[in-house]
């Protein structure tokens, strides 16, 4: 008796107690199949995997895919064929057993789970390698790899994932457009929440969001590590030079230059310290811990080594690079001021030195033997020591009773006698003769 072959019959559907994804799993492996062609044996088309196949061997190969967990149909050869897709390659032959005959023609009976299965459909011959790309030049190469946003999955790049058999393209652009949005919707909450309307913001100054400058007003944007480098060393070397001005020769002018460069730049070094928070992605109020004392030294070290955000966060564009050349030019300015600074003290001290050297030996006080005439010790010692040497107008004055007494850097001649003759007074003892000058403005007075 002549019997009908038939052919091996796929719809997409996994039998009952069997998890879709693993059947998907354990095909892809069994039959040595991509993504690719695992989807589209998955998407309910009819898909043919052998054909005229002796009912017997059909049976083997049924129950085989029924363990993996895969409902297979057995048509009649002559069925219709295949359309709206490709057909897969045809599953290779199997070796007859002595297995027993097969059931009454129908559908597969529903299988039960038991140990680990091994691969029972022998695996397809994998597709041949171009010569121009041999295996070391393959084991070289790098492999890109991709992680499911599902099941946070680390795997080679593909269509689906290995693991839940999303749509990792998909469900990255999904995630990536709910990002965009989250964030549009806090940016708007933002502006509303700071008195501004959205729909008032210009396309310029959406643009300034993404790398704001060195110098501004407004505290929007980003900020990347090294751009925020340059502009506290431009910063420091700007503060720099009022500082030494104010040292050099402090006079009222320069200190109030001083004060409002200082208020100036603080200011401006506060929005760069917003800047880099919104470039961490964070908000621009942590930069108000500058303030506190030893944690601001933690917090200047933070947003100088931290990491701004990878892409665009809800404070901008991700900022472009900016340029080590700007950088160097900052610090050797720096540097320079640094340097002339150092000279210049160098050579005050010098000068301090050579004045110090020049006066070494000389007599502090200046000595007029016509002093030996004054009354007392006292007055001689104060005449030669204070009075010679003090400036302005000046007199002495004394009594023959032993009173004395003198003034000096007075607005006129006049008034330096008045007081020498005043503190000699208040020296001289009660009803003796009365002070009189003796030396005005370094002239002796007649008979002396």
């Amino acid at each position: 008796m002549t019997t009908t072959n038939v052919q091996l019959v796929f719809r997409g559907e996994v039998l009952d107690g069997f998890v879709a994804d693993e059947v998907r799993r354990q095909l892809a492996q069994a039959l040595k199949l991509d993504d690719a062609r695992v989807a589209q044996l998955f998407t309910g088309a009819r898909t043919v995997l052998k054909r005229s196949v002796e009912p017997a061997l059909a049976r083997r190969y049924a129950d085989k895919l029924a363990d993996l967990g895969a409902k297979v149909h057995l048509e009649p050869s002559d069925a219709p064929p295949t359309t709206g897709f490709a057909p897969l390659p045809e599953l290779p032959e199997v070796p007859q057993s002595s297995a027993p005959p097969p059931p009454p023609w129908g559908t597969p009976p529903r299988p039960t789970r038991s140990a680990p299965l091994s691969p029972l459909v022998p695996p397809l011959a994998p597709a041949p390698i171009p010569a121009a790309r041999d295996s070391a030049a393959l084991a070289l190469e790098p492999t890109e790899e991709v992680t499911c946003p599902n099941c946070n999955e680390r795997q080679t790049k593909r269509l689906l994932c290995r693991n839940c058999s999303t749509n990792i393209e998909m469900a990255l652009a999904n995630r990536d457009e709910a990002l965009a949005d989250a964030r549009a919707a806090r940016q708007e909450a933002r502006e509303l929440r700071l008195g501004r309307r959205p729909a008032a913001r210009s396309a310029a100054a959406a643009a300034s969001t993404a790398s704001a400058g060195v110098f501004g007003l407004t505290f929007d944007g980003r900020m990347g590590r090294l751009k925020y480098a340059t502009a506290n060393l431009v910063l420091t070397a700007l503060f720099y030079i009022p500082v030494i001005m104010a040292l050099t020769r402090p006079t009222l002018g320069r200190l109030a230059l001083l004060a409002i460069v200082g208020v100036a730049l603080t200011l401006f070094g506060m929005r760069l310290a917003v800047l880099r928070c919104h470039d961490c992605d964070k908000s621009g109020w942590w930069s108000m811990l500058l303030w506190l004392p030893t944690v601001n030294f933690i917090v200047t070290v933070v947003l100088a080594c931290a990491p701004g955000t990878d892409g665009d966060n809800e404070y901008g564009e991700q900022p472009p690079p900016s340029s080590w050349w700007a950088f160097g030019a900052a610090v050797f300015c720096l540097l320079l001021l640094f340097v002339l600074t150092f000279s210049q003290v160098m050579k005050a001290i010098e000068r301090a030195s050579e004045d110090d050297g020049a006066d070494d030996g000389v007599i502090t006080f200046q000595s007029d033997p016509r002093a030996a005439t004054l009354p007392n010790f006292d007055a001689q010692t104060t005449f030669n020591e204070s009075y010679l040497s003090a400036r302005g107008h000046k007199a002495f004055a004394t009594s023959p009773s032993g009173g004395w007494g003198w003034a000096a850097t007075r607005r006129s001649q006049n008034e330096a006698a008045r007081d020498a003759l005043l503190d000699c007074e208040t020296r001289r003892p009660t009803y003796t003769a009365p002070c009189e000058l003796v030396n005005v403005n370094g002239q002796w007075a007649p008979g002396q």
